[in-house]
């Protein structure tokens, strides 16, 4: 191959790829719509040139894609037209390139409609349902053979082409193989040094490791410990049989960031400041201990794991050495990288390997794109052969499996699914590809979605993460770690499917299925099953460990010790911040405006979001709260005319029935002062 003909063919590649290229950016100009909520028209038009440059960017890893299709085509047209006529037609391999562009694409679209749906589901504005017979005629096998067939057939063509050049071949493999490199950098497996697969002298590790496995809004009544009867979580169930289990475990504000930083500090929100999710920079640097930093102290070493819904483990930070997670989320920057849906539909059917994650990571971690098992797979990388083996470690790992939409990788999705649905929630929950439809959903009653098949998705995300679990318990028997590793799994908060007649979570405080959270505790040292219902809050982790590790309890921790059997007669929780308000909302309760009216960039540096400072007081004054003591439940909400309070027997009427205050006004003051 002369230099003449590696000329032409990359002529022959780029012009198809800018021409693909340039009507993706035309459609993206016409719809400049970002992911995530969105902010007055005045700080959009402050970053109107660094969304330009993003464009650009966009731009050119498109055309980089649609180039490397289009030399792999071309290159396959040179050697068909060498074999057959030994002359070079450039007609003939513009054309070739143009079609392997699209059936390149095409490919990949299959492969994500069948793995990966949710990389489909969350980028596309158009109707799912259509989709369902093509998706019927994809199967693993179908795949695969497509693949190997073309993969040989590629192959023949080279040793054919080999044989009838007359000039060396040695250019011409040497193109084959730059094409074939960037596929390798992308899907080949890390290598791993046997060595240091296994555990190092057993007086080294005298100091029990910690493992916390977390899943984002799984709901306790999922798990077979907890009562439920659909054989979701058999790993976790046959790990209760030798663990804690504390089934009266709530978390103070069930919403991510301030779940996620009660579970870490130990402390309360009203302590450690983080209330919603949109927190300004300031506040999202932490001032109190956390559990990270005081392991970190006493010579633990410590990483944490995660995909889209962790990016608060990075946002604040909270002591771990290694962290592998997306920047903030709630960031106009970030969002505006992600680019408009045409880019992030093309981008999404390739982002999902470790080029990506390391050139382009807002589009790896795309919300809602389901990063279960790659995530499993770093973390169990990282123990095998990554972690420092003469230290103890403290490794959280924490996934979205069972956040909205609710669709997992294959083929969990269509686990528990009804083969008969063809509705547009086949794949994953709909109504979530743009902030307003999410906002808009938040007021829609339960006829207006598809909730039994929405059901049977949440069903699959669960033993999604149950099988995670398994992954990352075979991973430490394999290591010799097992008996020397404490085990915790956890969740941010549930999530209410219409059991008072709205969804989401931390929208109601009588919606206990999303503040009540799995709590396990598996400590290899004791062994025993225990399944315990004395009330407890998240804030309760950060002690409990540190105490089972001896060590010191700092002073800002507000939580109690667990396995001290300590009587903690009351918890409380209280609503997150609304999108908008939902449909049980009664019409005297407190408002305030709709997020996209909230938010405001108080630092354009960084572009994360925030809520206005005008605005602050009005969410706290509507939150709702509940206190719950004994077997009793005293319900504050915020009302036009003040504070009201309703009265539960909460053990004899759990879905909040009866209000009992009237009959018992001296008991409804008692938990006012614990209020």
């Amino acid at each position: 191959m002369s230099w003449l003909d590696l000329i032409l063919l990359f002529e022959a590649a780029a012009i198809p790829a800018a021409l693909a290229s340039c009507v993706l950016l035309l459609l993206s100009v016409q719809d400049t719509a970002y992911s995530g909520p969105k902010v007055r028209a005045e700080i959009t038009q402050h970053f109107s040139m660094y969304f330009v440059g993003v464009m650009l960017r966009l731009s050119s890893w498109s055309f980089l894609i649609f180039f490397w299709l289009g030399v792999a085509g071309a290159l396959i047209g040179f050697s068909l037209l060498q074999i057959l006529v030994s002359v070079l037609n450039f007609t003939a391999l513009m054309a070739s390139a143009g079609v392997m562009i699209l059936l390149g694409c095409g490919f990949q679209f299959c492969y994500r409609l069948l793995i990966k749906p949710g990389a489909i589901l969350i980028t596309s504005s158009y109707s799912i349902a259509r989709l369902i017979p093509l998706w019927r005629c994809l199967s693993i096998s179908r795949l695969r053979w497509v693949a190997l067939l073309f993969l040989v057939g590629c192959g023949w063509l080279a040793w054919q082409t080999s044989l009838v050049l007359t000039e060396p071949v040695f250019g011409y493999l040497l193109l084959c193989g730059l094409v074939a490199l960037p596929v390798l950098i992308a899907y080949w497996p890390p290598l791993c040094l046997p060595a240091r697969c296994w555990p190092v002298a057993a007086g080294q590790q005298a100091k029990m490791n910690v493992i916390t496995l977390g899943c984002d809004t799984l709901r306790a009544d999922c798990l077979g410990i907890d009562g439920c009867d659909r054989q979701l979580t058999p790993a976790i169930d046959t790990l209760a049989k030798h663990s804690r289990y504390y089934s009266r475990c709530y978390t103070p504000i069930p919403r991510t960031a301030p779940s996620l930083a009660s579970w870490f500090t130990g402390t309360y929100p009203d302590k450690h400041g983080v209330k919603t999710n949109f927190v300004s920079d300031t506040v999202a640097k932490l001032k109190v201990s956390d559990l990270a930093s005081e392991l970190g102290r006493a010579g633990y070493q410590t990483a944490v794991f995660t995909d889209w819904t962790g990016s608060d483990f990075k946002k604040m930070a909270m002591g771990f050495d290694k962290i592998q997670a997306p920047d903030d989320q709630w960031n106009l920057k970030y969002l505006l990288r992600q680019g408009p849906k045409h880019f992030r539909m093309l981008l999404a059917l390739f982002s999902q390997n470790r080029l990506f994650k390391r050139c382009l990571p807002e589009l790896y971690y795309l919300p809602g794109v389901p990063l279960n098992q790659a995530v499993t797979q770093d973390a169990c990388h990282w123990l095998a052969c990554e972690r420092d083996p003469d230290k103890p470690f403290f490794l959280n790992m924490f996934i979205g499996a069972t956040h909205p939409p609710f669709s997992c990788e294959y083929p969990y999705y269509s686990a528990y699914s009804s083969a008969e649905y063809m509705g547009n929630s086949k794949f994953g929950m709909c109504k979530l590809n743009e902030p307003e439809e999410i906002i808009r959903s938040q007021q829609e009653p339960e006829s207006a979605f598809d909730l039994s098949q929405i059901l049977h998705l949440y069903d699959g995300c669960v033993r999604c993460f149950d099988d995670q679990v398994r992954r990352v318990k075979q991973q430490l028997d394999k290591l010799g770690l097992a008996e020397n590793t404490l085990l915790v799994i956890y969740s941010d908060h549930g999530i209410d499917f219409f059991e008072r007649n709205c969804w989401g979570q931390g929208n109601d405080v009588f919606g206990t299925a999303s503040a009540r959270v799995p709590l396990l505790i598996f400590d290899p040292r004791n062994p025993v099953a225990e399944y315990n219902q004395q009330l407890c809050s998240s804030v309760d982790l950060m002690p409990s460990l540190l105490s089972l590790l001896d060590l010191p309890i700092p002073a800002s921790v507000q939580g109690r010790v667990l396995q001290q059997h300590v009587d903690q007669s009351s918890v409380y929780y209280e609503t997150g911040l609304w999108l908008a308000p939902p449909p049980a909302m009664p019409e005297q309760h407190l408002h305030y405006p709709e997020l996209t009216e909230l938010l405001e960039i108080p630092d354009k540096q960084t572009g994360t979001l925030a809520i206005k400072l005008q605005y602050q007081l009005a969410v706290e004054q509507a939150r709702d709260k509940m206190l719950l003591h004994q077997d009793w439940a005293l319900a504050r909400l915020a009302m036009n005319s003040g504070y009201q309070y309703q009265l539960y027997h909460f053990v004899n009427d759990p879905s909040f029935a009866t209000d009992l205050a009237p009959q018992h006004p001296e008991l409804v003051k008692e938990l006012q002062a614990l209020m």
